[in-house]
């Protein structure tokens, strides 16, 4: 049996994820390569593979992407996949601003003019029937490569590959993951010895757009991303290393560092501007060029936290005066609006109200173009299917959605969705940690929880509440805006100590404890290295007084 199994905590945090058999714990904790489900598996691979290789010596293919940071991966892999395999490609990245979403009949006559005789999409197309049909009537074929859940009907291509389609095991990949797998089966049908090694190619490529696409970090997303992580930190993306170089991140690379660090820079150029600077990025086999884009994408980032922060001033503003908080979904729009910037201010909106939200922006011709962001439970593409006429496009995952909608029918498609829409969950503030004695924080705990990065979707790291007693306080940092806690237990006389440390909590929460006091903390668990010197360490989140002594 597995040691980490007869820890109680670690059990718990298993159950709390879905975990509940030896079998499912032990392939968690320590995931492997061999936990990769067979490319074959994927819908329509074959039938797409059979397609790319007829095209091989003869035929320019049009690789479509999208402008989020899933789609640029996805389009890097297989131009980079497919060029070393011997294809003749020509990459393009959509504008959000000029092409919008999805593939449209625009890219179909660009890819006209460049000679272009079949289209490979990543990361879209699953909804994108017209242009398949117009593509078809112009002599290209068209394969889709795409993880967006597919609608009631699906366009006349050649082959979508998607896992959302057929049956393979797991369903929640992203676009850059679909687009790694294909180069994988590719290589296979050719007997060239690319397979493993577009594997070890590309895992920390892919591990990006796992990982900023916010897909669940279970199953074969979750060796990805854990291997992936690994490789990032000797890339042979010159690209991808410049931006690591121009952030200054020091030591192992954490999901978080990914999510919060790197994805944003990737994604900023395509929400302000065009996102086919970060494609320039990663595919760029010059260092200084490198260097260069990467400061490029670091301006453009910094603009875009202004932007974010100045919309969501505003939408915070529409929600109090208006009490768009009382309906069952929260929608907004303004004028001048970034369409690239609205649905990171819903995702802020969403998680503080506990709502799914729509944030949208005006346009000239009357048009509303919006982003959407939910809640775990509330199905965004489900519930606009049932509003799916007042629409003009939409798409998207059960928590992130686009769509557009004329200003004229916008009362009606609100009315129409607050009648439809499913009920919004509930959500307990007892579910979001998990109560443990003192006598359980240690450093076998901490080091336990290593098992279970990188955390992420599905996977999020644990957050523990435990009565303590505050042994000694001290306030630390250059500023002086930080609280340290020595905490003990508050039931026994021989309690070993743990550090606590609250970040700019000095002025509130140090003046509310005094030593002695007993507390109710609420806490993340680390391992703490300093001076030679390896401890638990609680990175403390809230705490509740409960006694003075």
């Amino acid at each position: 049996m597995n040691s980490l199994l007869k820890n109680k905590v670690i059990v718990k945090i298993l159950k709390n994820i879905g975990i509940k058999s030896t079998e499912a714990a032990d392939a968690f904790l320590f995931p492997s390569y061999d936990q990769l489900h067979d490319p074959a598996l994927l819908n329509d691979i074959n039938k797409a593979a059979d397609r790319l290789l007829k095209a091989r010596d003869t035929e320019t293919i049009f690789i479509h992407g999208d402008y989020d940071v899933d789609g640029i991966t996805a389009t890097y892999i297989l131009t980079k996949g497919l060029r070393a395999l011997g294809f003749k490609v020509i990459p393009f990245i959509p504008n959000r601003h000029l092409d919008g979403y999805d593939i449209r009949s625009k890219s179909v006559d660009l890819a006209l003019e460049k000679g272009c005789s079949l289209i490979l999409t990543c990361d879209c197309g699953t909804s994108a029937l017209d242009t398949v049909t117009y593509a078809n009537s112009k002599g290209i074929d068209v394969i889709i490569t795409d993880h967006h859940l597919p609608k009631s009907s699906l366009p006349a291509a050649v082959a979508i590959v998607n896992p959302h389609l057929g049956s393979y095991p797991f369903e929640d990949l992203c676009g850059a993951v679909v687009a790694l797998k294909v180069i994988q089966y590719i290589s296979r049908k050719i007997n060239l010895d690319f397979e493993e090694l577009a594997l070890d190619k590309f895992i920390d490529v892919a591990a990006l757009g796992i990982i900023a696409d916010v897909v669940p970090l279970l199953d074969e997303n979750r060796v990805l991303a854990k291997f992936g992580l690994r490789k990032m930190r000797k890339t042979s993306c010159k690209g991808l290393a410049a931006i690591l170089n121009a952030i200054k991140l020091e030591g192992n690379l954490s999901a978080h560092d990914v999510a919060f660090k790197v994805a944003p820079r990737l994604n900023a150029v395509g929400r302000l501007d065009a996102a086919s600077k970060a494609l320039d990025l990663l595919l760029t086999s010059n260092e200084e060029e490198a260097k260069e884009l990467a400061k490029t994408l670091d301006k453009f980032n910094r603009t875009r936290q202004e932007t974010q922060a100045d919309i969501l001033m505003q939408a915070e503003f529409l929600i109090n005066s208006q009490q768009l908080d009382k309906n069952p979904v929260i929608i907004c729009y303004g004028t001048n609006w970034n369409s690239g910037v609205v649905g990171i201010v819903a995702g802020k909106i969403a998680d503080k109200y506990k709502k799914p939200c729509i944030v949208m922006n005006l346009n000239d011709e009357g048009i509303l173009h919006g982003s959407a962001r939910s809640v775990e439970g509330f199905h965004l593409v489900n519930n606009l299917d049932k509003v799916k006429e007042y629409l003009i496009s939409y798409g998207g995952h059960s928590l992130a959605a686009g769509m557009s909608v004329a200003k004229r029918n916008f009362s009606e498609f609100k009315r129409t969705l607050f009648e439809r829409c499913d009920p919004i969950p509930e959500f307990a503030e007892k579910d979001s940690f998990i109560e443990i004695d003192m006598k359980d924080v240690n450093l076998s705990l901490a080091m336990s929880l290593l098992k279970f990065e990188p955390f992420g979707e599905k996977n999020e790291k644990p957050v523990f509440k435990t009565k303590v007693r505050v042994s000694s306080k001290a306030i630390m940092g250059k500023l002086q805006a930080h609280l340290r806690l020595d905490l003990i237990d508050p039931d026994s006389d021989y309690s070993d100590v743990i550090s606590g440390v609250a970040w700019r909590h000095a002025f509130d929460w140090g003046m509310l404890v005094d030593e002695g006091d007993v507390i109710y903390v609420t806490y993340t668990l680390e391992v703490n290295e300093y001076n030679g010197n390896v401890s638990p360490q609680m990175m403390i989140q809230s705490l509740e007084l409960l006694s003075e002594s």
